[in-house]
């Protein structure tokens, strides 16, 4: 049976997600922007089309319009479709979640308790001498949380509403195929 390759990642993230598995459920959840990405933009590099479907479905709702006013140097990260594509290729390459010489934090957190905030950004100063002597801030220390829990609901959201929304025509979305059980075609007979 051939199934919509879509949902069914959206599926197994649900389960794992149910069954405390929350690093199985990112990875998974972390892949969807790709399908997803490949059905808008099928003629996009790999990283283009991710990004651009993380930013039009998640990313272009993270960032407050006074933060996009800001110079690029002085705006805190967001959940935009860069950093999260370096995310998946940091879990999925390297087996890392540390991206944060990646994308300019001091410390990047993944928290995986269900509950609490989808992310929690603070700045911190670190106090020290100045050239002349005098103790003031050195530099700061920017600190970003996401919760694993609550990011993959929200990529999961945005992937139901991308099916829903844009996706009416079903033979534009991979499929993968499902057995049941293992078909006879492969049962070695002795």
């Amino acid at each position: 049976m051939r199934v919509n390759s879509i949902q069914l990642y959206i599926d197994e993230t649900k389960k794992c997600l149910a069954n405390g598995n929350n690093l199985a459920a990112l990875i998974v959840a972390l892949t969807i922007p790709d399908i997803c990405g490949k059905v808008l933009y099928p003629n996009d590099k790999t990283a283009e089309r991710y990004k651009k479907w993380f930013d039009s479905y998640i990313g272009d709702y993270e960032q407050s319009s006074l933060e996009k006013e800001k110079p690029e140097s002085e705006r805190m990260p967001y959940m935009s479709g860069d950093v999260f594509y370096k995310l998946r290729c940091s879990m999925l390459h390297e087996g890392t979640d540390d991206i944060s010489s990646k994308i300019q934090v001091d410390n990047f957190n993944l928290l995986f308790g269900k509950s609490g905030r989808l992310e929690s950004k603070s700045i911190e100063p670190r106090i020290g001498y100045m050239p002349d002597g005098t103790i003031g801030v050195i530099e700061k220390v920017i600190t970003w949380n996401i919760n694993v829990y609550q990011l993959c609901e929200k990529i999961l959201w945005s992937a139901e509403a991308f099916l829903k929304n844009e996706c009416p025509d079903a033979t534009k979305i991979p499929t993968i195929q499902i057995y049941p059980e293992i078909p006879s075609i492969f049962i070695v007979k002795k």
